[in-house]
């Protein structure tokens, strides 16, 4: 069941055992997102819409590197606030190696890594906040 308290701008999950967890939400996120390319080559891109972006690059209309490598599937993603902090972390990401990238996508990947869940085309749960120590 999921609940939006308005006052702390969160969403309150109940798991299946009625314990609380709270989301952090994000309205209109970028994304930076992994592909999978046909050769095993691994491409790091931005966007705000995964799914437009990768049908784009699967039709040969991405970037050129996806063009000459057309991608398989999308291997992982995180959601940023804006579009800023998601390309420091994409140019981040192009600097590290594979294993740094595998090690990314590892701890990103979209099955089995805390809570994803589409309320609205715009409104994305970041993560699960059980157990972890909050920013403010």
């Amino acid at each position: 069941m999921i609940q939006y308290h308005e006052k702390l701008q969160r969403l309150i999950l109940f798991d299946p055992i009625g314990s609380m967890m709270t989301g952090i939400i994000l309205i209109n996120p970028w994304f930076v997102y992994m592909l999978e390319c046909a050769n095993g080559l691994i491409y790091t891109g931005i966007t705000n819409n995964i799914p437009k972006r990768f049908a784009k690059h699967a039709s040969g209309k991405g970037a050129r590197f996806t063009r000459i490598n057309p991608p398989v599937k999308v291997l992982a993603s995180q959601p940023f606030a804006n579009r800023s902090e998601a390309s420091k972390m994409e140019l981040w990401l192009k600097r590290q190696g594979r294993s740094a990238k595998l090690e990314w996508i590892t701890s990103h990947r979209h099955a089995g890594t805390g809570i994803c869940v589409t309320l609205t085309k715009e409104v994305f749960i970041l993560k699960e906040t059980r157990g972890v120590n909050k920013r403010s």
